[in-house]
């Protein structure tokens, strides 16, 4: 570790899983989780990101849901303090709102909750935010390759609107184009610009 990273709080340590697939890559997306989870306790991560598969909530059948929900249970009861966090995502169980619902409360773990991807939210995204409150435990802000805020969404809203909610968890930008130096920063002012005074969480 470099020695000016030391100490610095680490909010979520990322892995990829596969439990909506066959039991094969089920089971292996198990041990893989298990494995990370005490990474994460080793380092001290408040948490990880689950994704859940290459299905779509739509798309997965009863007995997928079952066993998915099955093993994120065994995974949150091993976890202890680490908090478990279903990426709102494409591709994934927790693929829209009501989806996203459907996971968390079928899991129904404290320990288990969601990042949130406001522009999974665009038909409503104040009231997408409020009714998913209870179990978002990290946002996600995406920018351009600029570092400005992804103008596909209403960031002035989210920003309103995540405080009002009592959410004082951390935001992290993602940035997938090159610069991010430069972007990050960038991206971080950005955001900072919006908020109201102590609106933010971290």
């Amino acid at each position: 570790m470099r020695q000016e990273l030391a100490g610095t709080p680490v909010a979520m340590v990322s892995g990829y899983y596969d439990f909506t697939g066959s039991l094969e890559a089920a089971t292996a997306s198990l041990a893989h989780a298990h494995a990370v989870l005490a990474r994460a306790a080793a380092i001290g991560a408040q948490g990880i990101r689950i994704f859940t598969g290459k299905k779509r909530g739509g798309d997965a059948d009863a007995a997928i849901w079952e066993r998915t929900v099955g093993m994120l249970r065994e995974l949150s009861d091993a976890a202890g303090p680490v908090i478990l966090a279903a990426e709102l995502h494409d591709w994934n169980l927790m693929d829209t709102e009501a989806n996203a619902l459907r996971l968390v409360q079928a899991v129904d773990r404290p320990n288990f909750g969601l990042i949130l991807h406001p522009e999974r939210l665009a038909d409503d995204l104040a009231g997408g935010i409020v009714r998913l409150a209870p179990w978002i435990r990290h946002v996600h802000v995406r920018t351009t390759a600029a570092g400005g805020l992804d103008p596909a969404v209403a960031w002035e809203v989210v920003v309103e609107s995540l405080p009002r909610t009592c959410f004082a968890g951390w935001w992290s930008i993602e940035h997938f184009a090159p610069g991010p130096d430069r972007c990050v920063p960038a991206g971080i002012t950005a955001l900072r610009r919006l908020a109201s005074a102590g609106g933010l969480g971290r």
